[in-house]
């Protein structure tokens, strides 16, 4: 409508009609100033909604931030709960490890002195048997044999007093011989027959002797021969050191 008042003071003007042309140009600038007033007021109603719709959307990202950091406190808390509980799971799975693993080594441990223990009362056994040989007739005479004069026409055990040696040996030395036999080691007849004279207080020319040689090379070969086989079999260690101890 204002363009309009501006075009009719154009027209007032030309005509020189300057009262009616200031009429139409005040009405002009009264409705310029109304629809700047008008625009002013739509702005500021712009405005308004936009900072109204503004906050709005903060107070929405406000309570979403809220909610996700509820959510995300919550996760972290179910987490750390989780973490707790297989940390308290772990240590009890621990603790029943070290306990079960404390209880075999205790148990290894009593197995082994056992084990020990029964060995002990084996060899025990065995130098009993070596006691009761000691009593016997044949054991008076090797020794006689022993304390001859260490030359190449000293006497040696006869091939009679072999058989008895040998009769002997499997009588008295019964439960060592089977023990010897038991472990397996291929040992020939005559390394039973030096395991079992090694558990007499018998020095190495003695022997010797009751191998029919005056040289006692014949009883380190043969002891050689046998720690080799024995020694095949680390565990056997214990049992070549009570054989051959020096008694």
């Amino acid at each position: 409508m204002s363009k309009y008042y501006l075009y009719l003071n154009f027209i007032g003007t030309r005509l020189e009609n300057y009262t009616v042309a200031l009429a139409y140009l005040e009405e002009y600038h009264k409705n310029a100033m109304l629809l700047y007033k008008k625009s002013q007021e739509i702005e500021a109603e712009t405005r308004n909604h936009k900072d109204f719709v503004d906050k709005r959307i903060a107070t929405f990202e406000d309570r979403s931030n809220s909610r996700e950091k509820t959510l995300v406190d919550f996760l972290c808390s179910l987490l750390l709960v989780g973490l707790f509980w297989a940390y308290l799971r772990h240590k009890k799975n621990h603790l029943f490890y070290k306990r079960g693993e404390n209880k075999l080594k205790s148990l290894d441990s009593e197995i082994y002195s056992k084990t020990k223990e029964i060995k002990e009362i084996e060899y025990s056994s065995f130098l009993l048997q070596a006691d009761i040989f000691v009593q016997t007739a044949l054991f008076a005479e090797l020794k006689e044999l022993e304390a001859q004069p260490r030359t190449k026409d000293a006497k040696v055990l006869s091939y009679e007093k072999q058989k008895m040696l040998q009769n002997e040996i499997d009588r008295i030395f019964n439960k060592f011989c089977e023990m010897l036999y038991s472990i397996d080691l291929k040992l020939t007849l005559n390394d039973i027959k030096l395991c079992c004279l090694s558990l007499l207080p018998l020095d190495s020319y003695a022997k010797a002797l009751c191998f029919v040689s005056t040289e006692i090379s014949v009883v380190k070969q043969r002891k050689h021969y046998i720690k080799k086989k024995m020694l095949s079999s680390p565990e056997n260690k214990e049992l070549f050191d009570f054989i051959f101890a020096k008694r």
